[in-house]
């Protein structure tokens, strides 16, 4: 055996009699078509990458049926909230909820009725017995349950009691 010397002076026996197997054909086809997948596998998974999957269409009846509703508690039942945060919030949701509707997006739907439905809980829970405004509250958290019943779920009325 003799002694392999590394830069900072340190001395390692080296191992003369290894031997490294040699390729054969079969080993370096094996080889090639190893890095040819991984080639096309990167290209593939890159290419996917960029694509976006077009938003399930909500059903154009189920979109007539619930608009005049979420329409309505915009108008009329969301100014009535006397929270200021709370009202500007739900009047936004409500409003993307709206334009959602509109353009039939089911997933941008269900997305908004959990969101403007758990602002409602939250303010429903901590200042229900305080406010007046719970008939308000409740009105549009029923508009978002027939909301989300037509567009495939996201609120549970049941909480609101």
């Amino acid at each position: 055996m003799s002694q392999a010397l590394f830069g900072n002076g340190a001395v390692a026996p080296r191992a003369e009699s290894l031997m490294v197997n040699r390729a054969t054909r079969f080993s370096r086809s094996a080889g090639l078509v190893r890095a040819v997948v991984l080639v096309a596998g990167a290209v593939v998974s890159t290419a996917c990458a960029d694509a976006v999957a077009p938003p399930l269409l909500l059903d154009a009846a189920a979109a007539a049926a619930v608009l005049p509703s979420v329409t309505d508690a915009r108008l009329r039942l969301a100014p009535a909230i006397e929270n200021v945060g709370v009202r500007q919030r739900v009047l936004y949701d409500l409003g993307q909820l709206e334009q959602a509707i509109i353009a039939r997006d089911a997933q941008a739907a269900r997305y908004r009725v959990r969101v403007a439905g758990g602002i409602l809980l939250d303010y429903h829970t901590q200042l229900g017995a305080t406010v007046t405004d719970g008939a308000d509250v409740g009105s549009i958290a029923l508009s978002l349950h027939f909301t989300a019943v037509a567009v495939g779920g996201g609120f549970d009325i049941s909480a609101f009691r």
